[in-house]
């Protein structure tokens, strides 16, 4: 579980850096920003704040950042397009859609997921009709959480 926790909290990672989430989870990560980094020289592209209390290190945002200049060099490099298939190990086209709510090998983990989402966040999630809108939401929250509620979504993701 912790390592695929990590995974996620990568996978993340790599979509705020390469600017795929929502202006105002990106917005969360600029005050973050190296502004001195140069690619060839320097991969670390977010710093965490020198003077920071503990409870603040081990919050999501900084785990992330952590995490992410933790990875190797080469892989942080590595343009991570190629794919062996665009299919799930269930045989259907593997889309977050599928995997989310319809992949039967998810089906044990999709239950807890969604069990912890409902226990967090009810109110939002029961308003939401259709698939395209909760998978938003499950991916990138709604512009009414608040940083610590975008955070804990992070993390159950």
């Amino acid at each position: 579980l912790p390592q695929r926790r990590e995974q996620h909290i990568l996978n993340f990672m790599y979509k705020v850096i390469r600017n795929q989430v929502p202006s105002y989870v990106s917005s969360i990560f600029e005050e973050f920003k190296n502004s001195a980094t140069r690619r060839t020289s320097n991969t670390e592209v977010y710093q965490i704040p020198i003077r920071s209390t503990a409870q603040f290190i081990k919050s999501p945002i900084p785990n992330a950042i952590s995490l992410w200049n933790k990875l190797p060099k080469p892989l942080l490099e590595y343009a991570f397009t190629f794919i062996d298939s665009a299919h799930c190990s269930c045989g259907k086209p593997e889309t977050l859609k599928h995997l989310f709510f319809k992949c039967p090998l998810c089906q044990i983990n999709r239950h807890a997921l969604m069990e912890e989402v409902n226990n967090n966040f009810y109110n939002k999630i029961s308003q939401l009709t259709n698939m395209d809108d909760k998978l938003n939401f499950l991916l990138y929250g709604d512009e009414t959480l608040s940083l610590a509620e975008l955070s804990k979504l992070l993390i159950i993701i």
